[in-house]
């Protein structure tokens, strides 16, 4: 077993950091529509993203080796030698941790700017749990990885690899038709052993049955495949039939999307607010910006020039000034006359576990009119963002419209209710919305035309009637 420490973690970070650096540049100049400039980069986009997230999924395994295997010497240790051993190796998985979602944001940048046009299918990938590494099996992984590499179209339709990615959580690949720019349909890879020197790659794939016929007419089809691979190993059969569920349940919702009422809402968000504390960037560590009469922005800024130093960097560890500093500005947002004031915290593109932060019917910040230099340092943990968010006033404009907060014991939680006459309109998901602001940089106003425009068409029904809402950022 490879001993892991941070010495050598460093060093692979550093070996990583200029293949980011390079898919990163790619990526920006194909945002920048210079597509002629990449041709042969875009081409093998996916499969050297995927090249890259091998070598970070290795070494995140050695690193949970290495801290399983420390954990059983615990007794041949002292207990403050312990402690100080366990934290280099949980230091050390935190880092590798943040470099797999670094690449994965890159994926999710790639990915949406395909699916942007399928949003209801982009929100059921959401609803499915993350996958945070590729394939752990080495035959899928061989499969998966030398099929992108192989095949990047599959007639009219670009190959969209999900393992990459943290938005496509069902199927392997999507199929997207860059005619129509319209998803064609989702697929399962299995990869079989044939003779011991060939792999057998078999493609289960769904979707609408005039382009799916129309994709893959030049395809075998084996038909008994399934039912003589179900007697060799039938745990990995029923494994694969759940997949297909799971894929034609996404694929149904999907085809049966007919929103009931559209509206357009334009707002301004809070980017202009967010380029503008840029200008401060590289002034102080620490940079606080009001942006609203509850929402305070705080930038955190790390010095280092390696990205391997950044991500052993702990930004929490700030000096008594700062935290004075940081006590004044929190307090700028209170109301001193009110007993109603809370906060809560949120952070731009990464949460406070480092994970991605991803909310169904918004796009990756990647997306957004931000300049690419200031893209760079939010992926590249130059600038950790952080938000600070106190409703109380959003709640003062939700009483003026005659929402109250009660407790609904139908839900068994805090609502937003109106009484108008006899009836009663709930709203229960208010954490969704306020995860727009604190998270996505959705300005409250909108949030107030979004609760404006629900509340207004929600009284044309007489009946009890539940209203799902959908949010999509364009």
């Amino acid at each position: 077993m490879t001993e892991i420490n941070e010495k050598n973690i460093r060093q692979f970070i550093d070996l990583i950091e200029p293949k980011l650096e390079q898919l990163w540049d790619t990526l920006c100049i194909f945002k920048s529509g210079q597509i002629e400039k990449i041709s042969e980069k875009f081409i093998n986009f996916q499969s050297e993203l995927a090249d890259c997230q091998i070598l970070i999924n290795g070494e995140f395994q050695k690193v949970r080796t290495n801290i399983k295997s420390f954990k059983t010497s615990r007794n041949n240790l002292s207990k403050e030698n312990f402690k100080i051993g366990e934290k280099q190796l949980k230091d050390c998985e935190q880092a590798i941790l943040h470099l797999i979602y670094l690449s994965k944001s890159i994926g999710d940048a790639y990915a949406w700017f395909f699916l942007q046009n399928d949003k209801e299918i982009l929100n059921e990938h959401l609803k499915s749990p993350e996958n945070l590494l590729l394939p752990s099996g080495y035959l899928g992984r061989l499969g998966e990885i030398e099929f992108i590499r192989s095949n990047k179209m599959i007639g009219d339709n670009l190959i969209i690899y999900h393992g990459t990615t943290s938005i496509l959580r069902i199927g392997d690949i999507s199929l997207v038709n860059l005619k129509t720019f319209k998803l064609t349909g989702i697929a399962e890879l299995k990869t079989d052993s044939i003779d011991g020197n060939k792999l057998q790659l078999r493609i289960i794939a769904y979707g609408k049955e005039d382009r799916m016929k129309q994709t893959f007419s030049h395809f075998q089809e084996k038909k008994e495949s399934k039912r003589e691979d179900k007697i060799k190993n039938e745990e990995r059969e029923a494994r694969l039939e759940k997949q297909i569920q799971t894929m034609l349940s996404a694929l149904k919702v999907y085809s049966n999307a007919q929103p009931s009422v559209t509206k357009n809402i334009y707002n301004n968000s809070y980017l202009g607010q967010l380029k503008h504390l840029f200008e401060y960037v590289g002034k102080e560590k620490m940079i606080f910006s009001k942006v609203d009469d509850g929402l305070l922005f705080i930038g955190a800024r790390l010095t280092q020039e390696k990205l391997s130093q950044r991500l052993f960097d702990n930004p929490k560890n700030t000096e008594k000034s700062d935290n004075e500093k940081l006590t004044k500005h929190v307090c700028s947002i209170l109301d001193p006359e009110s007993d109603k004031n809370e906060t809560m915290s949120g952070s731009i593109h990464y949460n406070k576990e480092g994970k991605i932060n991803t909310l169904m019917g918004v796009k990756p910040i990647f997306w957004s009119d931000l300049p690419v230099d200031c893209l760079k340092q939010i992926y590249f943990y130059k600038l950790a963002l952080i938000t600070i968010y106190n409703p109380i006033f959003f709640g003062r404009e939700m009483n003026k419209r005659g929402f109250h907060i009660e407790f609904v014991e139908s839900f068994n939680k805090k609502c937003l209710v109106k009484r108008i006459g006899e009836r009663q309109m709930i709203m229960e998901n208010m954490g969704y919305y306020f995860s727009l602001i604190i998270n996505h940089l959705v300005d409250e106003a909108t949030v107030l035309k979004i609760m404006d425009t629900i509340s207004l068409e929600s009284e044309n029904f007489t009946d009890s009637t539940k209203i799902e809402t959908h949010f999509y950022q364009v």
